[in-house]
This record gives structure tokens, C-alpha cells and sequence, in this order.
């Protein structure tokens, strides 16, 4: 019998789990002068993946801003933000996050919430902290016997305040059993679609990041970027060097400049084509590092394979195979120019099993090996 496609187009790992509801819970607790980007780069993956249940996918996503006082809380720029619940019941979610910001000599976050987080820390639920979330949770005695994962930025700081935590900086962000922790900018992005994708599927997590113009999903262990930046982008009132050191220390991976484009799916420029063309392309694109089979495309928009082998080479003038290559490569093309990642890792990334053959693949098909492309980027020499 056919599977029917259900409408936001899912992974090979969604597709197996079936359209069971899915949800994800989770309380945030801002500390003083909290950073602001950490929490909207956050809380904005968060909101894209909960934009699912509007397209059609059983998916549920709830967050609360937390605290014990009713004040609003003040972002390091001077942004308030109200909160919008008190300090919820650690069995009604799935995660308490802990955000935090500038280091200052005065405590991060009041005794009842300290308190609080030791409730939760007796638990189930997971604690995570965020920029110096970190330190929040070895001064409420959390880590103790566990590693922290902090910004390079923080490191010292880190190893001052607590002589007896080990600590590293190498890595976005660190699970240590029901403890996470994580720097700031792409690290809570990377954390963020970490966990969507844990609870929600693969695709929601490529869909919200995508939206959002990062490269794609990273996994923890990807190294935080700690190396002289793009020193050629000037402008009227800031130099490269400046910009490069404001990047680096809120981990964004490189500086980008006018003409970096913008991650466009294939599937957007289908608009008007065969629906089962379309629908095929969407998938696709949901599963670049697991690539589907023929059988299973066809399978899942519920065409014989014959007949989607004809309606690509009808419209298109190419099989589905190729097409698919093409999709694979063009994301593989975009990670060169665009990250630090080893082409090793981005073969894999775009379901090359075998660096020889993504490489005799990329070369067929712009005309010039994976190292060529790097090469030719600027910042990537």
C-alpha cells in the first residue's frame, strides 16, 4: 500500500518514526544582562520549527521565559524582555535553559532561581546553559564531576572561577549526561537544531536553519571558530579587523559580504511544475546526507517509478538520479565556499560515503575538485 507524503516533507528518519504528534518543551531562564543574540538565535529556530504544525506536520513546540520576579529582565544591550511565566514545574518540560551574558561581580541570577535549578537538577529533566549559562550552573553546584563547554572568550574566566570543573573550548557545545552546555551564536543555533531534530525530525531542523540563513545543522563537536577572520571587508565607520574580532567572539564562523548568497532550494524554483515533481524535489532536499532510492521517492508521492523517471526527463531533461546529484553537489558547493568544515565531512554531509567519489563526482560536474573550490574562496586559502 502507498504511503501518503504528509505536508511538511520529511526525512528518511521522520518518514520511519511515522506521523506520530511530536513535541518539545522547554523553560528559559535569562540571567542579567543576558546576551541578546544567544536567546534569538535560540528561540528563533524554535518558533520556525513550531511554524510546522501550521503546514500540516503533528508537531508541537512551547517555550516560556521563566523567572521568579515579575521585572523585566535586561539584555547586555539594554533590551528588556518581560517574563512570560514563573518558574515552571521541571516535569512539564523537556529542557530548562539557562542564558546568560556579561560576567559581572554581581550573581547572575537570584537565590530562588538558584534553588530552583537545583530542584530541577535532582531530576529528569536535562539543564542546559548558554554563553556563560555555564557558570550559573557550577555556582548552583551542577557540574561538579562533569565538563563544561565554554566560548574561548570565557575560557580563562572559566578556569579562574572554577579551578576543579574541567573545561573545554574546542567544540560548540558539550552533552555531559542530563547536562548540556554551549557558547553563544552559532553554538546555540547548532544546540537548537540539535534538539529539534532529536525530538522533531531532520527536516524541520534543515527547514529552520535554512530559513534563518545558516550553513546547515552542526553537530556539537564542530570546532568553534577561533582563527584570523576575512580582514578584507571595510566599511564607513568599522574596519575588517574589528568586525572579524566582534565575530569571533560571539562565534560566528566567517564574515560575510554582499555577495554571499542566500541558500535557495532547488524545490522553490519548481513553482508550476508537475506536483509530483515538485513533491519529489522537496524530499529530496529534506534528505542530502541520506540519500532516498528511486523506489522510495516514488513510493512516497505515490508514482510508479517508471512514471517518475518520465515526467523529469518530459519536463526537466534529466532522470531523477541526476537531478538528485545536482541537489547533493550545489549543497556541497555551498559548504566549501561558506564554512571551515573538511571536505571529508562535507562529502559525507551530502551522502558521498567515499571522498573519491564525491571528488570525481564534483569534478564532472563544475569542473574543477572540491579543493579547487575552496581554494578560489576568499578567507579559505
Amino acid at each position: 500500500m502507498s504511503r501518503k507524503l504528509p505536508l511538511a516533507f520529511e526525512s528518511r528518519k521522520d518518514v520511519r518514526d511515522g506521523l506520530k504528534r511530536r513535541s518539545l518543551r522547554v523553560g528559559i531562564v535569562l540571567t542579567e544582562h543576558f546576551t541578546l543574540s544567544a536567546f534569538t538565535v535560540f528561540v528563533d529556530h524554535l518558533c520556525l520549527a513550531a511554524c510546522e504544525s501550521d503546514r500540516g506536520s503533528p508537531v508541537s513546540v512551547q517555550w516560556s521565559i521563566m523567572s521568579a520576579r515579575q521585572e523585566p529582565i535586561i539584555a547586555s544591550c539594554g533590551v528588556a524582555l518581560p517574563p512570560t511565566s514563573s518558574l515552571l514545574p521541571p516535569d512539564r518540560l523537556d529542557y530548562v535553559v539557562v542564558v546568560g551574558g556579561i560576567l559581572l561581580a554581581d550573581p547572575q541570577v537570584d537565590e530562588l532561581t538558584i534553588r530552583y535549578l537545583r530542584e530541577v537538577g535532582t531530576g529528569h529533566t536535562p539543564l542546559i546553559g548558554i554563553w556563560s549559562g555555564s557558570f550559573v550552573l557550577c555556582q548552583a553546584g551542577l557540574m561538579k564531576g562533569r565538563r563544561s563547554c565554554v566560548s574561548w572568550h570565557h575560557y580563562r574566566d572559566f578556569r579562574e572561577a572554577f579551578p576543579d570543573h574541567e573545561v573545554v573550548a574546542d567544540r560548540l557545545f558539550l552533552a555531559d549526561g542530563p547536562r548540556t552546555t554551549c557558547v553563544g551564536g552559532a553554538g546555540a543555533a547548532a544546540l537548537a537544531s540539535h534538539l529539534i531534530e532529536r525530538h522533531l525530525g531532520r527536516a524541520t531542523a534543515h527547514m529552520a536553519s535554512q530559513v534563518l540563513l545558516f550553513d546547515g545543522p552542526r553537530q556539537g563537536g564542530y570546532a568553534q571558530p577561533h582563527q584570523a577572520l576575512r580582514e578584507s571587508i571595510n566599511g564607513p565607520h568599522i574596519t575588517g579587523a574589528i568586525a572579524g574580532g566582534i565575530s569571533e567572539e560571539i562565534i560566528v564562523a566567517r564574515l560575510r559580504g554582499s555577495n554571499d548568497r542566500q541558500h535557495i532550494p532547488f524545490a522553490t524554483r519548481l513553482d508550476g511544475s508537475h506536483p509530483s515533481i515538485a513533491l519529489a524535489a522537496q524530499l529530496m532536499e529534506a534528505n542530502i546526507e541520506e540519500p532516498l532510492s528511486l523506489a522510495e521517492l516514488a513510493q512516497l508521492i505515490n508514482v510508479s517509478q517508471r512514471q517518475l523517471q518520465r515526467l523529469f526527463r518530459c519536463k526537466l531533461g534529466i532522470t531523477p538520479a541526476q537531478y538528485y546529484a545536482a541537489v547533493r553537489l550545489r549543497r556541497a558547493r555551498e559548504l566549501l565556499q561558506q564554512t571551515v568544515m573538511p571536505i571529508k565531512d562535507i562529502a559525507v554531509a551530502c551522502g558521498f560515503r567515499l571522498p573519491c567519489h564525491f571528488s570525481r563526482s564534483y569534478r564532472g560536474h563544475f569542473g574543477h575538485p572540491p579543493g579547487g573550490e575552496r581554494q578560489a574562496t576568499v578567507g579559505f586559502k
